[in-house]
């Protein structure tokens, strides 16, 4: 192992890639999402040197987003520095033209790496979340007001995708990069206040960086951690609770019974009930709860509650209703 391999940073970050790769068995092919960006180049770098040692095979995939002029050029750049880098397959993909915010590009990027994946039959797809994109997350969800299961902030592992840099800061990467002598890009996107994480990201952690110390970001992911933890075991609950007071056939809710759980519980079954039925989970908000819970304790049979979608909610004697409305 060169002496470059083994200064500070890079040593975090292959440490980082290497505990995630362990969960893999021999001759996988795992795929590193790569933008271009110091944070998704160290993770690149790092995989491909840890990758050999698990005995497994490596490969990455570049998605152009297309915003901008020069991104078929940094497109080029990336897949030639990865296979530079030993990495195969290196697939680069086009998405469609979409509306330039974060959700749509987010819907349509992991589309396409999970297209991929498939197609590669790779095991899984590692992506560059860093200690920073957790905090930066954790700050949005809470001016939202948002709930435990938000405020858990990025998940290490969802289905294929695994995040292995969450533990690892932002500033570690780039230096990581430096170690190792990669150039890497830099999005003018993330210089755009218009977008609401740059705001959070130039101005207000920044700001409480400097109020609190250092340890503000380390205390927010780890926020996010035991966040984690303590919805995971309201989820299960609320699961086996929504078991008992939901009938199959009528597809209602025995809101008497619900009305006897905690408020916590019962608002993961009236969300995650109204969501089976057709409702939008991601456009479900704390009013729309709120609004539900009433109904456990309403026994009038002529209040509705408005949902996304044109869905209604409704109690009728002991049972919640969830119907769409007719146009």
């Amino acid at each position: 192992m060169t002496a470059k391999n083994m200064l500070p940073a890079t040593m975090q970050v292959r440490q980082a890639a290497r505990a995630q790769l362990t969960k893999f068995k021999p001759a996988d092919l795992v795929l590193v999402a790569c933008s271009g960006g110091a944070d998704s180049l160290a993770l690149a770098k790092a995989v491909s040197l840890e990758a050999p040692m698990a005995n497994l095979s490596a490969g990455a995939i570049v998605v152009d987003h297309g915003w901008s002029k020069e991104a078929g050029e940094v497109v080029a750049t990336t897949v030639t520095t990865l296979e530079e880098m030993g990495l195969a397959p290196v697939v680069a993909v086009k998405l469609p033209a979409h509306e330039r915010s974060e959700t749509a590009a987010r819907s349509l990027r992991y589309t396409a790496l999970q297209e991929v994946a498939i197609k590669t039959k790779a095991r899984a797809v590692f992506t560059a979340h860093t200690q920073n994109d957790q905090a930066e997350t954790l700050l949005m969800r809470l001016a939202r007001g948002s709930g435990t299961t938000s405020l858990a902030g990025i998940p290490r592992q969802r289905d294929i995708f695994f995040r292995p840099l969450l533990g690892v800061s932002r500033e570690t990467t780039q230096a990581a990069c430096a170690e190792w002598s990669l150039s890497f890009w830099q999005d003018p996107a993330n210089e755009d206040l218009s977008h609401t994480r740059v705001k959070v990201r130039k101005i207000a952690l920044p700001a409480l960086v400097e109020a609190l110390g250092e340890s503000v970001i380390q205390g927010l992911t780890r926020s996010a951690d035991l966040l984690r933890d303590d919805a995971e075991v309201l989820d299960s609950l609320s699961m086996q609770v929504f078991d008992l007071v939901f009938d199959q056939k009528s597809q209602r809710l025995n809101a008497e019974k619900l009305s006897q759980e905690q408020p916590a519980i019962a608002r993961r079954v009236l969300l995650t009930w109204i969501s089976q039925r057709g409702v939008p989970r991601a456009e479900l908000n704390y009013l729309h709860a709120t609004q539900l819970q009433t109904l456990l304790s309403q026994t009038l049979n002529s209040i509705r509650i408005a949902l996304p979608a044109g869905f209604t909610a409704r109690r009728e004697g002991a049972d919640l209703l969830c119907e769409k409305v007719s146009q």
